[in-house]
This record gives C-alpha cells, structure tokens and sequence, in this order.
C-alpha cells in the first residue's frame, strides 16, 4: 500500500530557503514539496541546489512556483523563508488558500509589532508554529 506524501511549502527559496530545500533530501518519508518564488532566478538556483545533493533520485515529488494560486487545500508545513518585508503578505496568502498544520517561520519576522500581529491572527488555530531564532 502506497503511503500518501506529506506535503511541504518552501516559499522564499533564497540563500536560506533552497538550503531549507536541501535538507529535505534525506527525509525517509515521501514527499510532495512545493517550492515557491517570485523570482525565477530563485527558483532556478533552489532547482540546481536540489539536484546537486541527489533530489532527482529521491521518492520525493517537487514542484516550483512562481504563484501561491496552485496550493493544495492542506499542508503539513509551510516553511516561509522570505524576507521579512514581504513575510507578513506571504503568511496571509497562505493562509487564506489552505490549512496549514506546522508553520516554520524566519526571523525577522515582521517590521512592526502590527505585522507580527496580524501574522500571528492568520496562524490557524490548533496550528503549531516554530520561529528559527537559535542565536537570540
């Protein structure tokens, strides 16, 4: 019996989130990662980091996107590795097309105590969210 894949957002896929992109190589479970950006430079780079560490040869499934419109209706994670400028409209957009269980968010997360409120009202209830801070 086929196992359904765990679904996965990386949008940001910068310096920090195509490294997010590589790490997911070696997860043994199966998954299906949507890798999002609106720069193709960015998606091109996480595209090549992805092969460069064996991705081709996994069980997983990646799609890159230049657009949020084609996300399932639910997420295991979202990883939202963009800047912090932009981070609070990712997190709403998101938010409002799926459910999402586990939020993985960068710091800085917003630019205002306001921004990190809203971010914080767009985070489901019952939903977990881990802020990446280990130096703070």
């Amino acid at each position: 019996m086929k196992t359904a894949p765990h679904t996965v957002l990386i949008s940001g896929v910068g310096q920090l989130g195509s490294r997010y992109l590589q790490g997911l190589v070696n997860c043994s479970l199966p998954l299906k990662i949507y890798v999002h950006d609106k720069s193709q430079e960015s998606l091109d780079r996480a595209k090549h980091r992805w092969i460069e560490v064996g991705g081709m040869e996994t069980i997983h499934e990646v799609l890159f996107l230049s657009s949020l419109e084609t996300l399932p209706q639910e997420l295991d994670i979202a990883i939202v590795a963009t800047t912090a400028d932009v981070r609070l409209d990712v997190v709403v957009r998101i938010s409002r097309q799926t459910v999402v269980r586990l939020w993985v968010l960068e710091k800085v997360l917003a630019q205002s105590k306001s921004g990190l409120d809203e971010i914080v009202s767009h985070i489901e209830k019952g939903a977990s969210a881990w802020v990446n801070n280990p130096r703070r």
